[in-house]
């Protein structure tokens, strides 16, 4: 009879914080599941099981902490205004000059061609510069393309940010365990298991976040006050 293996809502996410070795789960009773090291990497001293129920109790207070005020979502719209301004001019500045060095290329093969019909120069000396030329013109029309999405996408991404953070509690908790993990892994990293008890490393930038912004606000007032 084929039997169905289990998924473990958090395997392969934590790892042991003594040895590094993976944690990995188990059914016990026939219905309670037990997150514990597998001990992979040798001798550790890490023997206690967690239910899954505490493991999950625990990283949902990992997400919950992140808080956003209305008065915090106003600041960082005008504080992410403010940068986009800054970075839309750096990346304007950068296609400007990219485009400058693609026009001296283009006016480089253009009059290579012109040489090469004028029997000034080889075919073989044209084709080559004409190939070193054209694939430097390439690559810095890559760059150009590169920055001009960077210029559209600066403020929606943190735009994106801003509603992750505002809204992750409650995403987590209506999620499948699957989007719970996407979210988790969005906002946190190293996650390790010790003594019974989940670390975990908040990403930037939720770290600020999950800590308050009480103090920045309160920068930002002395700054446009100055």
């Amino acid at each position: 009879m084929y039997r169905k293996e289990h998924d473990f809502a958090f395997a392969g996410l934590i790892t042991c914080g003594e040895c590094g070795s993976v944690i990995t789960a188990e059914i016990k009773k026939g219905k309670y599941i037990y997150y514990h090291c597998t001990h992979g990497k040798g001798e550790c001293s890490q023997d206690k099981y967690i239910r899954e129920e505490e493991l999950e109790k625990q990283l949902r207070e990992s997400i919950k902490r992140i808080h956003v005020t209305q008065e915090h979502k106003e600041w960082i719209i005008r504080a992410l205004k403010e940068s986009n301004v800054d970075e839309q001019a750096y990346n304007l500045e950068r296609i400007a000059s990219l485009n400058s060095q693609c026009n001296k290329l283009r006016e480089r093969i253009s009059k290579i061609y012109i040489d090469k019909l004028d029997n000034l120069i080889t075919e073989e000396f044209w084709l080559v510069k004409h190939n070193q030329w054209t694939l430097e013109l390439d690559k810095l029309q890559t760059l150009i393309i590169a920055h001009d999405k960077a210029n559209k996408s600066y403020l929606e991404k943190g735009i994106g940010i801003l509603t992750i953070a505002n809204e992750a509690y409650e995403l987590y908790l209506v999620q499948p365990n699957n989007e719970k993990i996407k979210l988790l892994k969005t906002v946190l990293s190293n996650f390790l298991l010790k003594d019974g008890n989940v670390s975990y490393t908040y990403k930037k930038p939720f770290d600020i976040l999950a800590k308050g912004l009480n103090c920045t606000i309160e920068l930002g007032r002395k700054d446009s006050n100055l």
